[in-house]
């Protein structure tokens, strides 16, 4: 939650159940966004997960947008001995990362552009495009002589004071 609205829902399947997994999690948000539209009006990340494989998503991404996301840094990828799940936690929702994220690289778009029923779909930037875009701002910035790092500067309102 930031500032109070949920902005992500965590589907999580226990690991040691055979028939778990990370598909059943997905089916599962697919249901409770049918039962309970109203929880997802100001979601912006699904995340499924059956302790094992991991993936992120938005909400009305079909099956084939759910991806990993493998790295946390942007630097390199992940180690293979790293669970997906720790690396899509720390990857995506570390506060400037998931709020550069929420800002800049998700965007909505009219289906019937592209021969859809005209509804408006989310779509999120996978976490390659992420890193890529940050990249190549961070270095016009620093070609242009500025120094600022994409994503640093803080959001109005987003980091109210707690006393």
């Amino acid at each position: 939650m930031v500032s109070g609205l949920p902005l992500a829902v965590i589907e999580l399947k226990n690991p040691a159940d055979e028939n778990a997994t990370v598909w059943s999690a997905f089916q599962q948000l697919q249901t409770y966004q049918l039962q309970v539209p109203a929880l997802f009006a100001t979601i912006a990340v699904l995340l499924v997960s059956d302790g094992v494989q991991a993936r992120i998503g938005s909400i009305g991404a079909g099956k084939e947008w759910f991806k990993p996301w493998r790295t946390i840094t942007g630097r390199e990828d992940a180690p293979s001995h790293q669970s997906e799940l720790q690396v899509l936690l720390e990857g995506v929702f570390e506060h400037r990362r998931f709020l550069n994220l929420l800002r800049h690289f998700i965007v909505f778009e009219d289906s019937s552009t592209a021969g859809g029923d005209g509804k408006l779909v989310k779509k999120m930037a996978g976490y390659h495009q992420f890193h890529a875009v940050n990249v190549a701002v961070e270095e016009t910035l620093r070609a242009a002589g500025r120094g600022d790092r994409v994503g640093e500067e803080p959001l109005p309102g987003l980091y109210a004071s707690r006393s």
